[in-house]
């Protein structure tokens, strides 16, 4: 299915990847099948975060939106450009994402009257149960992804007397999701914004 999307750039008004996996899943359809359309090189690639932008430049793309910290950012990005490129947005965006992807992209997009066709290239398996130690003087417990906080039971965090950080606003809304307070949240999904939001909280 990716390597079929992959091969037909002109069908698409640009490409959304919200992971460093969704980038690797592209690197794997290359190493398997060999260079990409050069065609991709013209398309938007919108991407969340410094990390993720990394990746898509290692393809020796250019990304867009790297200064997006969530998903509902990078949307509002997008829908941006959209009504700047009448012709290119008529096509659908192919977004590259998980089984357990939130829906803040695909959902603001569609709301806008966006198309998105969304493959999906990698897994995340939830580790479950994840036993907390116990609480240390001023310590915190920090949250890096959705499926972090689906990993523990949210009674024991709040039992825990941790203090909680989320790396950003989508995991600090799945912490909200389940009944946890995060004390901090970072501006983006880097570890400079994240210990400025500790060292502020």
């Amino acid at each position: 299915l990716l390597a079929a999307a992959l091969a037909r750039p002109e069908a698409y008004a640009g490409l959304i990847v919200t992971s460093p996996r969704a980038v690797a899943a592209i690197e794997r359809q290359r190493a398997r099948h060999g260079p990409l359309p050069e065609a991709w090189r013209e398309k938007p690639v919108y991407a969340v975060g410094p990390r993720t932008a990394a990746a898509v430049r290692a393809l020796g793309w250019t990304p867009v939106g790297e200064e997006a910290g969530s998903g509902a950012v990078l949307a509002r990005i997008i829908i941006t450009a959209a009504e700047h490129d009448a012709e290119g947005a008529a096509r659908p965006y192919l977004f590259l994402c998980g089984d357990r992807r939130r829906d803040d992209v695909p959902h603001r997009l569609t709301e806008a009257g966006l198309a998105v066709e969304e493959c999906v290239v990698y897994r995340t398996h939830v580790r479950a149960g994840v036993k907390l130690p116990p609480a240390s003087p001023g310590g915190w417990l920090v949250f890096f992804s959705p499926s972090g906080v689906e990993a523990v039971h949210p009674g024991e965090v709040r039992a825990s007397g941790w203090r909680v950080a989320a790396i950003g606003p989508t995991t600090a809304s799945a912490l909200a999701e389940a009944g946890i307070r995060a004390s901090a949240v970072a501006a983006e999904p880097t570890p400079e914004a994240l210990l400025a939001a500790l060292q502020a909280a």
